[in-house]
Order: C-alpha cells, then sequence, then structure tokens
C-alpha cells in the first residue's frame, strides 16, 4: 500500500463532493434549415442567417450562465470547503448525453459543513437558462489523498490539482486567476 504525504490529518472527518457543470445543448430552430419558409417579411436566406444568429446568441448567453453558475459554486466553497482538485471537463461517453461538461471539480468538505455546501451548489444553476449543475458525494476524499514523493519527483498518475497549483493543465500559469471560471471552452 502507497502512503499519502501526510495528509492524512488534514481529509480527516471531510468528505468529497463533485461539482459539474453542463452547458445543455439546444435544439436547432426549425427555422433554421435552409429552404423552410421564411419568417415575416424576410427572404429564405435572410431568415435561415437570422436563426443561426439566434442560436449564435443563445449558446453565448448559456455559456455566460455556466460561468454565472462556476461563481456561485466558488462562493459556496469559499464558504464551506477547505480545498479544491480541478478535473478536466469529461467528454463523449464519460459527460453523458445532454450538454457539453465546461466545469469538472472537486471539494474537499468538512462532515459539519457538508450538506451546506451540497445544497449551496446544487443550486448554483437556479434560474440559468441553458445550465444544469450535478452534484455528487459524499465521497472520500480521493482527489484530495495525494501518494507520497516517489523520489523522481512524480506524485501519482491522475489529472486533479489543488488550489494552491500555479501551473495551468495546459501548461499556462494562472496568473492570478482564481479558477473560478468555466475551463478549456469559449463560447
Amino acid at each position: 500500500i502507497e502512503s499519502v504525504s501526510g495528509n492524512e490529518a488534514e481529509i480527516a472527518d471531510q468528505v468529497e463532493w463533485g461539482v459539474k457543470i453542463y452547458v445543455e445543448a439546444t435544439a436547432p430552430a426549425a427555422e433554421a434549415t435552409p429552404g423552410s419558409a421564411p419568417a415575416g417579411d424576410l427572404t429564405p436566406g435572410r431568415a435561415y442567417l437570422s436563426a443561426r444568429r439566434r442560436q449564435r446568441n443563445d449558446r453565448e448567453a448559456a455559456y455566460r450562465a455556466a460561468q454565472e453558475a462556476a461563481e456561485r459554486v466558488a462562493d459556496a466553497a469559499r464558504a464551506h470547503a477547505t480545498d479544491r482538485a480541478t478535473h478536466r471537463p469529461q467528454q463523449g461517453v464519460l459527460a453523458g448525453d445532454a450538454g457539453e461538461n465546461v466545469f469538472n471539480d472537486a471539494f474537499l468538505v468538512p462532515r459539519g459543513r457538508s450538506e451546506a455546501f451540497r445544497s449551496e451548489a446544487a443550486g448554483a444553476g437556479h434560474g440559468l437558462a441553458g445550465v444544469r449543475v450535478e452534484v455528487t458525494g459524499p465521497w472520500a476524499p480521493y482527489s484530495f489523498a495525494v501518494p507520497q514523493d516517489d523520489g523522481r519527483g512524480t506524485r501519482g498518475t491522475d489529472d486533479t490539482r489543488s488550489t494552491t497549483d500555479t501551473a495551468d493543465a495546459d501548461g499556462g500559469d494562472d496568473s492570478g486567476d482564481s479558477g473560478d471560471t468555466v475551463r478549456g471552452v469559449a463560447p
């Protein structure tokens, strides 16, 4: 059994909560198909372009809403969590059928504040169109039980990272960014 880096006491009596934020896929508007009847006084081409513009605006609005949800989760974390691990957003089969996963973090929360954190994080998407927030847990704090340094400067192979890390997963630096933004996805 591999030992952990002396953080057993730090994670004792704490649990891990996973929070994922999804931008929901929007169904294409019926009038966005070429050859459909024009809307109002618009020609078919202008009606199509107008529908595509509406789709783009709706998508951008959903990403702004996802950013707001991420900020609400960060507020809950500041109030209740003691640490945060950032995971890559899931894609394909792992992400499920509905929506694009744009936020996938784990939070270390003392058991006594666990329900308050869960409730606030789960409510982060309320009133935000095109956004779904999924909260899972409580789990054993696997994302925070870091294997001890093996002498080669490596600590395992998972893609978690604490808020104390300074390098982004893509090799850039945070440049003072608190990590409270929806990462890796541009609207």
